[in-house]
């Protein structure tokens, strides 16, 4: 699949591709490891929903200014946070997230880096555990 990203709306574009390949899976998926629940906020409460994927907005910095024409580097970042309740499973729905990413083409964007970070966790204490996944990506 191709995916069509527009200048002018920048953010709103990026975010619900991402949002819509996440959702799509989700739906489409027959694996109970891969049902999570997609939110754009942590869920919390007395019964909180596990694994729960969260896409965190969509953050632009301009760069690198090309004097006179009013164009810049466009450096693109999405943080994706995944909360589960088994340590093995924030990996493998991160190996997912990077599966759907790899599976299609970006017209408009270009996928630069995937970076993927554990919060720290104290042995035996904690119940939830996460991991935040860094997506960037460029436009000029």
């Amino acid at each position: 699949m191709t995916v069509t990203i527009a200048d002018a709306t920048l953010r709103q574009n990026l975010y619900e591709v991402i949002f819509d390949l996440l959702a799509t899976d989700v739906a489409t998926s027959t694996s109970p490891i891969y049902q999570y629940k997609l939110t754009a906020a942590y869920i919390q409460g007395s019964k909180p929903v596990f694994p729960q994927i969260v896409l965190n907005p969509v953050d632009v910095d301009r760069s690198e200014p090309t004097f006179g024409s009013g164009n810049y580097r466009k450096d693109i970042r999405v943080l994706i946070d995944i909360f589960t309740k088994k340590s093995k499973e924030k990996d493998i729905a991160a190996d997912r997230i990077q599966a759907l990413l790899d599976a299609n083409a970006w017209d408009g964007v270009v996928l630069i880096g995937v970076t993927e970070s554990n919060a720290l966790e104290t042995p035996g204490e904690n119940e939830i555990h996460l991991k935040s996944v860094a997506l960037s990506f460029l436009r000029r």
